[in-house]
């Protein structure tokens, strides 16, 4: 085998398992009940989600709160070598 061959033994092949269970159940006449379907996302237009925020009303500038802050502490910038 080559290096970058997959080892297909290595992984299990789930859904034909879990459909042979299923199968082999309906031959010993055990009862079948299918999974509750989950409910679908609803879909947004991102389109009328961007008109209805831009629409919507305006939040004052928080520039206050910024000055109130004390600055950023500066850190020295880092000079790198040019590599020859």
């Amino acid at each position: 085998m080559a290096a970058d061959e997959p080892e297909l033994e290595r992984y299990r092949d789930i859904y034909t398992e879990k459909f042979m269970e299923l199968i082999e159940a309906k031959i010993a006449g055990r009862e079948i009940v299918a999974g509750q379907e989950e409910e679908e996302a609803p879909i947004v237009n991102l389109m009328d989600a961007l008109r209805q925020s831009l629409a919507g009303p305006r939040r004052p500038a928080r520039r206050k709160d910024r000055d109130k802050r004390p600055p950023a502490p500066r850190t020295a910038a880092r000079r790198t070598r040019k590599s020859s």
